[in-house]
């Protein structure tokens, strides 16, 4: 999966609270094969690491 896959995914399960984003991501993530789901987790992994830096969170 790519980031941008990623990320489109991220856009279409959009919701106004969180239970509902969840709902909608699991949704959607049940219509992947397990390849992709697997796919899925390590590209949202990769990037929360990319933002475990310091200034990223001073800047919070």
């Amino acid at each position: 999966m790519t980031e941008e896959d990623f990320w489109t995914i991220i856009e279409q399960t959009h919701a106004d609270g969180m239970n509902q984003q969840l709902a909608a991501l699991r949704s959607s993530l049940e219509t992947l094969t397990p390849h992709d789901i697997i796919s899925f987790q390590f590209t949202e992994q990769r990037i929360f690491d990319l933002a475990k830096r310091w200034d990223l969170w001073r800047a919070a």
